[in-house]
């Protein structure tokens, strides 16, 4: 036993150095409880459509029959609401068709979009119920009948309304179709809660005729202030909005802890349609495989895909922490400029040196030309006083002289360059004068 229990140990440390190759640690009911989830979502949306047919029948009789400018606008709210849910049926069954060449991140984008399809239809019929209103209230009284049908068709709405808002706002978090349908049903709720009340009060009290056109009006103006705030929200959503400091904070724990010798050094989450997407940057040994590294990014990626509000993860690694973004362009674009003004300082500095080396080398040139003809003349001198008197100490002598008398009056060169003037005898060394 004494044997097996190291084998054992190491066969543990095996396993757990090489699941960065595997999923095995990864929670596989997660998958399960998504789908779950999703399978839920689609059941509400069905649900929420086949009631609001049912409801826009019953209203559209009780319209008829009440004359309610109220009644009439909760009639109007649910043919409304149905359209919407019309349009949200559709980006939820578009939703699921994911083509992968076409949509290669997907289609959860497009619950924004008809939401927000969906608020401008709800805010432009808002606003012409309170015209309509607006011109009743100038018009005058406008008899009202309210039987006992009318009333059991809106109370029979207002349960409907407040038990379909439950279980969707159960799921609100979690899907964007689901938040519209829960403010959409809370919506009907109040609207049909008012259309009773200040139908029914300008029934009973014939001389507040006013308070049914007026409660249609603030009916409206309710609805159109709130899909005005659910479009801005899913605006945001779209245009990528940062996520809440808690998830951050939640998703930096994660990336921190996940393993001894990797550590964070960016991490980025914002909106990407409903959900978020993770940008992570890890700081890894100089020394590690791409390999090592691989394993453990991809690892990381999915168990930040794990999280119920993470659409997709990416994990960067970098060998050292860097403390400008590299996806900041315009700090990019500086850094360029700054490095291509010094290449040119250096490119004229080293422009002006080649250009005096190349004016001493022609100085050189002309220094043994000059040096060339007077070696010449002497050796023609001395060549003629020796054929004149080869013996003689007075013609060596008067030779000796005129060589000497031909170094005295060896020319000065001078050539000018941008450091100054360069100056220097036939025979002797550079000489830099001032300019």
């Amino acid at each position: 036993m004494s044997k097996s229990q190291p084998l054992a140990r190491s066969l543990t440390i095996n396993v757990h150095e090489s699941d960065f190759d595997s999923d095995l640690h990864l929670d596989p009911d997660i998958g399960a409880e998504n789908e779950i989830r999703q399978a839920r979502i689609f059941w509400l949306v069905q649900c929420s459509l086949w009631g609001n047919v049912l409801l826009f029948s019953v209203k559209l009789y009780a319209s008829i029959v009440s004359h309610s400018l109220a009644v009439i606008g909760s009639m109007l709210d649910s043919f409304l609401d149905l359209l919407t849910q019309v349009v949200v049926f559709s980006v939820e069954r578009c939703s699921k068709l994911r083509d992968k060449e076409q949509y290669p991140a997907g289609l959860s984008r497009l619950e924004p979009i008809g939401v927000i399809f969906c608020a401008s239809i709800m805010g432009m019929a808002a606003l012409e119920l309170v015209f309509h209103s607006t011109m009743q209230l100038f018009a005058g009284s406008q008899p009202l009948w309210f039987n006992a049908i009318s009333i059991t068709i809106l109370v029979v709405a207002i349960v409907i309304k407040i038990v379909l808002y439950i279980f969707c706002s159960a799921l609100s978090k979690h899907s964007g179709v689901m938040l519209a349908l829960a403010e959409d049903h809370r919506n009907d709720v109040l609207t049909n809660s008012m259309a009773l009340a200040t139908g029914l009060t300008a029934h009973l009290i014939p001389r507040m005729w006013w308070m049914d056109p007026l409660g249609a009006i603030l009916m409206s103006i309710y609805i159109a202030i709130s899909w005005v705030f659910i479009a801005k929200e899913q605006v945001e959503m779209l245009v990528g909005k940062s996520a809440p400091p808690e998830l951050v904070e939640e998703l930096r724990n994660i990336a921190d802890n996940f393993h001894r010798q990797m550590r964070l050094d960016i991490i980025r989450v914002y909106h990407f349609g409903t959900r978020f997407l993770v940008e992570i940057e890890m700081v890894l040994p100089k020394d590690k495989t791409v390999k090592w590294a691989h394993d453990r990014s991809l690892k990381l990626q999915k168990l930040l895909e794990q999280h119920e509000d993470v659409e997709r993860a990416y994990v960067h690694c970098d060998w050292k922490e860097r403390q400008e973004d590299e996806h900041d362009w315009e700090y990019i674009r500086q850094k360029f400029q700054e490095k291509v003004r010094k290449l040119r300082q250096i490119h004229q500095n080293y422009q002006m040196t080649e250009e005096e080396i190349n004016m001493k080398i022609s100085l050189d040139a002309k220094v043994r030309e000059q040096n060339q003809k007077n070696q010449a003349l002497s050796e023609h001198s001395l060549a003629t006083v020796n054929s004149q008197s080869p013996y003689s100490p007075r013609n060596h002598d008067e030779k000796q002289e005129k060589c000497n008398h031909s170094n005295e009056k060896t020319p000065l060169i001078q050539i000018q360059s941008p450091s100054g003037t360069i100056s220097s005898p036939v025979n002797g060394s550079y000489n830099s004068l001032g300019n």
